[in-house]
Parts: structure tokens; C-alpha cells; sequence
């Protein structure tokens, strides 16, 4: 509170003013008094005395007059002295008082003029009796205009309802009230929020003689607090009224804040989940994967995969509603102080999608019978062709004619290398993953890599991977020659194939658009041309069986379906970079496996024209293929017995006995299967050796063991001199 001139004169000065003087200021001449009655007394006996004896009495009175008259002198002399001292020093006094009171006054002044809040007096009759500069300005009146103003005239309040609640309250027991906010009246006729606070002003007699109010401008504040509260409502009716769930959860899982959306979402409520770990209601099959990516983003690490979060969450009916999520970190943020969930519901949308990509697949088998039919049939046409043309040849006595059974073979080796790229592209065709060196595989595959391109298409390898990788290496050759020959036939007017090999550090950059793939280090293996290039629409379809720009007859459509199967079989994925008249690059990452021991090699074996004396059990239901298998062994030595399933198979081991060396049996026959077989003919005949066929896939075979360490296995189809090699190696192993 600030103070002025005229009401100075209601209290002292700090030094006080001149004060009358009390008994002890009269002790030093009442002293000298003393002393001067003494003198007097003295004289008049003990000097008297002597002067009788030495003088006459009248030098005697005058002796003691004048003695009488210096004292007094002294006396007087000194009083005198000590009170022009006094009176000096109380001058002092005033002047300093009077020096230190204008230095009060003329601080609380500039204190005053110079506030930046406004100040106002404010007498008992509720009249203005001083005003600031800042007081005039946020009223918009002149120091004249103010003080013949009252306070009812700038506040809608009337001054004794202040008088009497405030300043009879906490002014007149505490000398100050506290803050409180209310409106002021321009001289415009706006209103101006202020807040105020009210100091009580007392006369020399303590009574109470007015007020000091000190005010301040908050119309920004008030704004602030309007925009802020706006903010909030805006906000608040956002998350209310937002269709997807809004989640707070703190550093541990916890919930924080549920919206009513998740409540209508979810079926629970915020008194229901608030304090409960989120992740107990998602489903225990995306546990792992969700705590993972959760305290990735609480630590501020890179989670293994960026996008939406996608998960199972439990509904309070029971049922599981699939949820996509975005997850931020503002855990540092004092407004929120969590870890931010955004999510939204997305069962119905993954029942479309799944419904869409079921609708695909139907459409592709489509494409996949249309594109097997026509292709078989070509087959089909040449080996029906040349068998009969062979039949007729075979009754007339005709010579043979080589090229036809030529055709015949080579129908057949294309109808294999058909049906095992189509159950390559299925996925059915069971690998063996080995760990494989990509600088040697291509290195061994360049001889015959340059007879397939030619000699108008130049060949260059930068091998650099040092690396081994976990694939099959027969797929592997299959699909580097696939993706050759695609080159050679986009660069029909010649041009260059560059083959690379690397070692790559893979980041969530290659894994998001590919899930199955891990972060961490990938072999990669580089196939670029400088063909004719594709455009998105043809990028977009590349990897769809049967798919393919070549002319009719020039190509399955299968080649890149292969590809695209077998990499990602191995873990690995395929990514690609064209556009027309700019060449294509084919780039295919594979796990590495440093490490990782080489493939064993397999044993050698005998020629396939050796022939053999053993006995032989063939079980095989198709009587044309067991007739075909029947032919070859007994061609080649073999004593043959033959039986269409199991039953018959016992009862031919009951009565051959030792006789038999080796069982050659399909693995899935009526009644039963091949390894059950077996296993009841070594009842008979310990120690047989079994050699098992098959034309199914190879992961349904390997359910019943027989893809198994150990374990002897032909696919079929099969030649007879494949046959045979395999019977003589079973035959001489140990």
C-alpha cells in the first residue's frame, strides 16, 4: 500500500518530534547549585575561621562575596552550556526525522505513481481521494475527473455493502482483506474484470479513516481462462463423443483414463478397468508381441514393427473384438502423464478383409485350374500323341522312332517340373533348410547361367555376401534360374544381367511392409537387367500365379509365384525396383546364418544299371504305377513280389519270410499307411529295409514321419533308372 503527504501528519516520525524534559535532565545544575551552597558554607566556617586569625572581619566578607559571586558564575556558566548542547542535538534529531519522513514520502510516491496495478484512496464516504496514473488509465479518467467521482459510480456494488462485509470484516480485524475479483465501470461505459485487495487507512487516533484499494487488470487472465475453458469442453466433447477408444495407461500397463467410447466399444466401464493392467484382457496369443511393442515405446526404443498395433481384446460379453491401435509416449507430459492408446475396432473390417482375401484366393484357384488344365493338356496331347503313334509302330513291326519317345519324356519331366512348381507356390513342398554359402551357389550356377542367356547377354557376378544363409539350396537354384530366365526374356535384343550378393543390416524399414520378417542380418541376393522395365499396373500383379506378359506358350505364369513362395518360406522376403525402359532389379533377402554347418553331403552310390538278386516287396495301390515299378526291378534282377495294400502285403511276409531284403511301399494306401506296414512286416522279418514312394505333398507326409533323419524316401514321379539307383543305394547301405 502507498502513502501521500497529507497523511503523513497521522503518525510520528521514526525519530519522533522535541519532548519535554523529565527530572534527570535537571541533575547536572542542580549540582552545580550544590556545590555552589557548599562553597558558601565552607567559607563561612573553615575559611572564616582563618581569616579571623589573619585579617580583619571586613576583608573577610569581602573574600567571601566575591568567592560566592565566581561559583555562581561557574554554575550558571555550566548549565548553560549543557543546555545549548541539548537543545542542539534535539535539532538534529528533528531534522533528521524530518529528512528520513520526506524520504519515506517520496519512495511510497514513486512506488505509487509508478505501479503497474492501479491504486485508489477511498474515504468513508466511499469518495476518491487519490488515483495513480495506472488507476486513471484503466478507468479512462483524468486525476481531476477521479477525485470528484465515488466508488458506487465505477463498481456495480454500493460502498457501504463493501463497507459493511469487508471492511467491518477482514479490514477491520486483520487491516486488509483478502483478494477478491469483481467488474469496474469505465468512463466509456465497458466493464473491465479487476481483481482487488483493500488495506484499511486509520487517523492519528487509530480510527478508521478509509481504504486503500490496490487493483489489478485481468482481462487477459479472464481470457486465457475463457479460451482454456473452451479448450477444454472442445476437447472433452472430442473424446466423449469420438467413435474410437481412447486410453491412458501409466508406465506399467495401467489403466489411467477410459473413455466412454471404450466403455461402448468394449462393454466395460472406467470404474470397472481404472487401476487394472491393460494387458490382461488381450488374448495370451498376442501377449508377448503386444508387452513387446508396449515397452519399446515406454523405453523409447524403435518397436520391431512401426504402423497400428493390432491385437485381440477380451469384450465384457466374453467374445474377442480385434483391435488397431496407435501407441505415443507422453509419459513427460505433465497435462497427460501416460502412455497414449488410440485405437479403434476393427473385427468387422478384418471380416470384410478376410472375406475379400477369401474371394481372391477362390479367384486365383480359378486362374490355377484354368492355367493347370491348359498346360496338362499340352502335355497330355503329346504323350497320348506319341504313344500311339509308338503303339501303332510297336503292332505294324515298324522301327521305333526316337524323337517320339524323346517327346514322351521330355512331356513327362515338364509335368513334374509343373506339379513341383505348383506345390512350391502352394507352399506344400516341404523344404530342407541347410546352411548355404549364396557367393558359392552362384558361382557354381554361372556355367549354365551363361547358356541360358546366350551369348548377346553379358554376365556379371559381385559376390560380397560372405555370408552362409538357412534355405533349401535345390530351391534356391530354382529360384535364381527362374529369375534368369525372366531377364533373358526382357532383354530380347541383348543387354546385361548383374548378379550381387551382400551382407545387410535389416530395420523396421523392410519389416513393416513385410511382418514375417524379423529385424537383424540378411543375406541379399541381387538380380538386375537392363530390359524394358514394368509399369505399376504389371508391379502390382507380379507375384499372382499364372500372371504373366509373355505370348501364349511362351510361359506358365508360375515362375515369380515360385519365387516369391520359396523365398518367403525361408523367412526371408523379395523386394522389388522397376519402371519402363529402366531395367528391373530383383532383390531377395535371406537370413543369415554365420555359423551354421554346411549340408552333408550324401554318400555315393552305385550305378543305376547294377543288378541285384534281392527280394523285393512293392505295395502300391495304382496298378499302373506298380505295374511301371513291378518292370524295372524285375528288368534289373530283382525277385519281385507284389501286394495292393497292407493285408495282402503280412500275408506275403508270412510265407517269403527271410526272403524278403527290402519293402518299396507308398505311404498313404488303403486301410492304412506305409510306415504301419512296415512296421508289421518287421514282426516277420527283422531288419528289413524299407524304401517309401509318394506323390503327395510333402508336408502332409511329413506328418506321418516319414520325411524324418534316417528315413529313406522317392518322390514320385520317378524313372526306372531313378528307381533303381535308389533301391541299390537303400540295398548296400549299412
Amino acid at each position: 500500500m502507498a502513502t501521500t503527504r497529507a497523511d503523513a501528519s497521522q503518525s510520528p516520525p521514526p525519530g519522533g518530534v522535541r519532548a519535554p524534559r523529565t527530572r534527570v535532565e535537571w541533575v547536572a545544575p542542580l549540582l552545580y547549585a550544590f556545590v555552589a551552597i557548599a562553597w558558601i558554607t565552607l567559607s563561612d566556617t573553615v575559611l572564616g575561621t582563618v581569616a579571623r586569625s589573619m585579617a580583619e572581619q571586613t576583608s573577610w566578607s569581602i573574600l567571601k562575596g566575591v568567592g560566592f559571586v565566581a561559583v555562581s558564575c561557574l554554575a550558571l556558566h555550566a548549565g548553560l552550556r549543557w543546555a545549548l548542547r541539548r537543545e542542539r542535538r534535539a535539532h538534529r534529531q528533528l531534522e533528521a526525522s524530518e529528512a528520513a519522513l520526506r524520504d519515506s514520502e517520496e519512495r511510497y510516491r514513486s512506488l505509487f505513481e509508478s505501479s503497474v496495478d492501479a491504486i485508489v484512496a477511498i474515504d468513508v464516504d466511499g469518495r476518491f481521494t487519490d488515483a495513480n496514473p495506472a488507476a486513471l488509465r484503466l478507468l479512462g479518467y483524468t486525476r481531476e475527473e477521479m477525485l470528484q467521482l465515488r466508488y458506487p459510480q465505477v463498481t456495480p456494488d454500493r460502498w457501504h455493502e463493501m463497507n459493511d462485509a469487508m471492511v467491518r470484516g477482514q479490514v477491520a480485524t486483520r487491516g486488509y482483506s483478502d483478494e477478491y475479483e469483481k467488474e469496474y465501470i469505465r468512463k466509456d461505459g465497458f466493464t473491465v474484470p479487476v481483481s482487488v485487495r483493500t488495506f484499511a487507512r486509520r487517523d492519528s487516533s487509530g480510527l478508521y479513516s478509509g481504504a486503500w484499494a490496490i487493483v489489478r487488470d485481468i482481462t487477459e487472465r479472464k481470457l486465457s481462462e475463457e479460451a482454456l475453458n473452451r479448450s477444454a469442453v472442445r476437447f472433452r466433447t472430442l473424446i466423449e463423443k469420438s467413435t474410437d477408444l481412447i486410453l491412458i495407461l501409466d508406465a506399467r500397463g495401467r489403466y489411467r483414463f477410459f473413455s466412454p467410447s471404450a466403455t461402448e466399444l468394449l462393454g466395460w466401464t472406467a470404474q470397472e478397468q481404472l487401476g487394472k493392467l491393460a494387458i490382461d484382457f488381450v488374448h495370451p496369443d498376442d501377449r508377448g508381441r503386444v508387452l513387446d511393442f508396449f515397452r519399446s515405446v515406454v523405453e523409447g526404443t524403435p518397436p520391431a514393427a512401426r504402423g497400428p498395433l493390432r491385437y485381440r481384446y477380451r469384450h465384457k460379453d466374453g467374445s474377442w473384438r480385434q483391435i488397431e491401435s496407435h501407441v505415443r509416449n507422453c509419459l513427460s507430459d505433465v497435462a497427460v502423464g501416460g502412455v497414449v492408446v488410440n485405437g479403434r475396432d476393427v473385427t468387422e473390417q478384418r471380416s470384410l478383409e478376410e472375406q475379400f482375401q477369401q474371394s481372391q484366393k477362390l479367384e486365383s484357384v480359378g486362374r490355377l485350374a484354368g492355367g493347370v488344365a491348359h498346360d496338362f493338356n499340352n502335355l497330355l496331347t503329346v504323350i497320348l500323341g506319341c504313344a500311339e503313334s509308338l503303339q501303332k509302330s510297336v503292332r505294324s513291326g515298324a522301327p521305333v522312332s526316337p524323337e517320339e519317345v524323346d517327346d514322351v519324356r521330355e512331356a513327362g519331366e515338364r509335368a513334374r517340373e509343373l506339379t513341383r512348381q505348383l506345390l512350391a507356390f502352394a507352399r506344400k513342398q516341404s523344404a530342407a533348410p541347410a546352411s548355404l554359402d549364396l557367393d558359392a551357389l552362384v558361382a557354381n550356377a554361372e556355367k549354365l547361367l551363361r547358356r541360358i542367356l546366350g551369348e548377346d547377354i553379358e554376365l556379371v557376378t559381385r559376390l560380397e555376401a560372405l555370408c552362409r544363409v538357412r534355405c533349401d539350396p535345390g530351391q534356391m537354384e530354382q529360384v535364381v534360374m527362374n529369375l534368369a530366365v525372366n531377364a533373358r526374356d526382357a532383354m530380347p535384343g541383348g543387354g546385361r544381367l548383374t548378379i550381387e550378393t551382400a551382407l545387410v543390416e535389416v530395420d523396421e524399414r523392410l519389416t513393416a511392409p513385410h511382418p514375417w520378417m524379423a529385424r537383424g542380418r540378411y543375406g541379399r541376393l541381387s538380380l538386375r537387367d537392363t530390359g524394358q522395365g514394368m509399369p505399376p499396373e504389371v508391379m502390382a500383379h507380379l507375384f499372382e500365379p499364372f500372371f504373366t506378359t509373355k505370348p501364349e506358350g511362351k510361359g506358365t505364369g508360375l515362375g515369380l509365384a515360385t519365387v516369391y513362395g520359396i523365398v518367403k518360406q525361408a523367412g526371408g522376403c523379395v523386394v522389388v525396383q522397376s519402371s519402363p525402359g529402366q531395367g528391373a532389379c530383383f532383390h531377395i533377402y535371406l537370413p543369415a546364418a554365420e555359423g551354421d554347418a554346411p549340408s552333408p553331403t550324401a554318400p555315393p552310390r552305385r550305378a543305376p544299371s547294377e543288378a541285384g538278386q534281392e527280394g523285393v516287396l512293392v505295395v502300391e495301390d495304382d496298378p499302373q504305377v506298380r505295374q511301371v515299378t513291378v518292370r524295372a526291378l524285375r528288368g534289373a534282377g530283382y525277385r519281385v513280389h507284389v501286394a495292393s495294400q497292407g493285408s495282402e502285403a503280412l500275408a506275403v511276409a508270412e510265407a517269403e519270410g527271410s526272403g524278403l531284403d527290402l519293402l518299396i511301399t507308398d505311404v498313404i494306401l488303403p486301410g492304412g499307411d506305409g510306415p504301419s506296414v512296415a512296421e508289421g512286416l518287421r514282426k516277420h522279418v527283422p531288419g528289413l529295409r524299407v524304401l517309401y514312394v509318394s506323390g503327395y505333398p510333402q508336408d502332409l507326409i511329413a506328418q506321418r514321419g516319414v520325411l524324418a533323419a534316417g528315413i529313406e524316401f522317392l518322390e514320385k514321379p520317378f524313372t526306372p533308372s531313378s528307381l533303381l539307383e535308389r533301391v541299390r543305394a537303400v540295398l548296400d547301405a549299412s
